[in-house]
């Protein structure tokens, strides 16, 4: 057997494998939207609390 290149078992089981993963991502998609949403919240309200104390910490320093 020519260990050179990709043989076709290689291939398939890549094409397999990609195949497999969009089917997941399909199925559990409300799930992913539902994660990335809560994520999205998280990271605003930190966000905002990170600029409230930058403020803050503006104002100490100009008195």
């Amino acid at each position: 057997m020519n260990k050179k290149g990709l043989t076709w078992s290689t291939i398939v089981y890549a094409i397999i494998a990609v195949v497999v993963l969009i089917a997941l991502i399909w199925i559990f998609q409300e799930q992913i939207n539902q994660i990335f949403k809560s994520l999205m919240s998280i990271i605003k309200g930190t966000t905002a609390e990170t600029e409230d104390l930058g403020n803050k910490i503006k104002g100490l320093a100009g008195k």
